[in-house]
């Protein structure tokens, strides 16, 4: 006769191997978007930076 707890344990098993995988993936890309997100803030910051010193009459945020 076949355990019916052996083939619940596996299933366990293999959720829980599931649910590692998942977070390590979620922590890798939630690292890959602060890194993107870090280097397109920059080039925003330097963009505003170079159209204030070159174009100060279109940096104006008042109407």
């Amino acid at each position: 006769m076949i355990d019916p707890t052996v083939t619940n344990n596996k299933g366990v098993e293999n959720a829980e191997k599931n649910l590692e995988q998942a977070k390590h993936r979620l922590t890798t890309e939630k690292k890959a978007n602060d890194a993107r997100r870090k280097i397109e803030n920059h080039h925003k910051y330097m963009m505003g930076g170079v159209v204030h010193k070159y174009f100060p009459e279109c940096f104006s945020f008042a109407g």
